[in-house]
């Protein structure tokens, strides 16, 4: 059997901040809970790249809301690799507004924010809701965690 061209990794939040509860459950899936507060709140990941990675093919936070409206959302990242620093590279987004659905699974593209990632390196990503913006109106939101497929 032949290998598939491409390869997929993926991880759950780590470590929340802010209002986030992170051992929550959203029907049977375990998720990082985000609720309708007034404040910046996020969750942490950290990520080691295969060996084998080449490029990124998608680099998706997987997200569930629990009322239909606007999410907003930032994502910021550090890595490095053997030799550098943990800050050698850092690459984030400017906030930006995404539409929800109740119940329904929205894949939100942070590639943007990775562009310099190589094989081998040690992926920090913060992702993060503004709860205190007019522009974010959904009620409660699950993140579940972030897929990243990528070519060999």
């Amino acid at each position: 059997m032949e290998a598939s061209p491409k390869g997929v990794v993926w991880a759950q939040p780590h470590m929340p901040f802010g209002d986030v509860t992170l051992s929550a459950q959203d029907d049977r899936y375990a998720v990082a809970a985000f609720p309708d507060t007034a404040s910046v709140q996020g969750v942490l990941m950290t990520i080691p790249v295969p060996a084998d990675y080449v490029s990124i093919s998608k680099a998706v936070m997987v997200v569930k809301s629990g009322s239909t409206g606007d999410f907003r959302w930032r994502v910021l990242t550090t890595f490095g690799g053997d030799g550098q620093t943990g800050t050698a590279h850092s690459e984030n987004t400017a906030y930006a507004n995404v539409g929800l659905t109740v119940s329904t699974f929205e894949f939100i593209d942070i590639s943007a924010a990775m562009v310099a990632l190589a094989a081998g390196d040690i992926f920090g990503v913060q992702f993060l809701r503004e709860g205190t913006h007019v522009d974010d109106t959904v009620t409660t939101a699950s993140v579940m965690g972030l897929l990243l497929e990528y070519n060999r």
